[in-house]
């Protein structure tokens, strides 16, 4: 019995220290600075874990979006997710977009510019 009851406190008190964090939906359309036409298969990358993983690829109309990711951390502090997103294509400079987690940090149908090499 006592170990029972050891076990639900310990999980009651992992569970009270779960924070919640989220990465914030956003739809971008991407474009050549120079042509302002719509650039297809831009890919698009983001460092999760130490590794540069591909998130999503943009298409025939330059458009991309990139779902909400919600993940469970351990820990007491709140930290907000900062997300570094890298936009690949050959034949153009990488470019980045940083969102910062906020409610207010919203992209809606956002328009980027890759410049040529």
């Amino acid at each position: 019995m006592k170990k029972i009851v050891v076990v639900l406190l310990i999980n009651s008190i992992l569970l009270a220290c779960v924070n919640d964090v989220e990465r914030i939906p956003m739809e971008c359309f991407v474009y050549d600075s120079i042509t302002k036409k719509p650039l297809n298969d831009v890919n698009i990358f983001q460092i999760l874990d130490g590794k540069k993983t591909h998130i999503t690829t943009t298409s025939e109309s330059g458009q991309f979006k990139v779902k909400g990711l919600s993940r469970l951390t351990f820990g007491m502090e709140v930290h907000k997710l900062s997300n570094l997103f890298f936009l690949e294509k050959e034949g153009y400079k990488i470019d980045t977009i940083e969102t910062y987690g906020g409610k207010n940090d919203f992209y809606k149908k956002d328009s980027l510019f890759l410049k040529p090499n």
